[in-house]
């Protein structure tokens, strides 16, 4: 059955919106504040560096090569694109409904949505069943690469807002000590790129993890167990992402 028009023309719209808003954010800037104001204002030592959030332009250019992809006339009765449409769409909505969340300082709520996207984005991982089904070139290139890239970015997006939510709720210390909670954080995201990587045979999705704890690296220079555990973390999953990309290069 042919896709609807609303299917991959509304993934289109969709996408074209989530970047204007995206841009508004910042330009007007919504409720008075720019990312960086927010970022300064609710500071968690899981926070990296802000030159790390460059990332998005990759991102948004790899997400705008499939939104361009899954419109072509070639993927009309796809499927599985279909799948994978409805869900980006949600992803979209869900992302302006955290800008406004967040730059309206509802921590709380932002967090709730950061969930919310990232489980949409793991819904569209695994209906791709990427690196577990064969696959063009084509679909690694406009459909398993902008969602490792993204999936790995946003992994790590929430387990930051996570700690700026404890940081706004005081609980820092909850327990353990910030730096325990970080450390502890830290471990988690590594646990997961690495099973990500091994059983997903996802080296990108490994890139993105060593590339946010880089900036978490950079940033907590002046604590030196935080940026000790953050530079293993970054040679742990860079070992594994070339290792894994090696063996995909020479498994055939």
């Amino acid at each position: 059955m042919e896709r609807k028009v609303s299917d991959w023309g509304g993934t289109m719209s969709a996408f074209i919106l989530v970047i204007f808003v995206n841009y508004l954010s910042n330009a007007l800037p919504l409720n008075g504040f720019t990312q960086k104001d927010l970022s300064d204002k609710y500071t968690s030592l899981f926070t990296p560096a802000g030159f790390t959030f460059s990332i998005w332009g990759v991102i948004y250019l790899a997400l705008a090569a499939f939104v361009v992809y899954q419109a072509l006339p070639s993927q009309r009765n796809n499927v599985l694109m279909s799948k994978v449409s409805k869900l980006f769409i949600v992803s979209c909505f869900a992302n302006m409904l955290w800008l406004f969340a967040w730059h309206y300082e509802f921590v709380g709520t932002s967090l709730v949505i950061m969930f919310g996207i990232l489980a949409t984005l793991i819904a569209i991982y695994r209906a791709l069943g990427l690196n577990m089904r064969q696959a063009t070139w084509k679909e690694h290139l406009f459909l398993h690469l902008p969602f490792s890239l993204y999936t790995g970015w946003i992994t790590v997006a929430t387990m930051a807002n996570i700690s700026i939510f404890q940081n706004a709720m005081g609980w820092d210390d909850l327990f353990v000590s910030a730096t325990n909670w970080t450390l502890l954080k830290l471990a988690v995201v590594g646990v997961i790129g690495a099973i990500i990587v091994l059983r997903r045979c996802d080296f990108i999705y490994g890139l993105v993890i060593a590339w946010a704890a880089f900036g978490i690296m950079s940033k907590q220079v002046d604590t030196p167990m935080i940026a000790g555990a953050a530079m293993m973390l970054v040679a742990f999953s860079v070992i594994l992402a070339t290792y894994e990309g090696i063996r995909q290069l020479f498994k055939d």
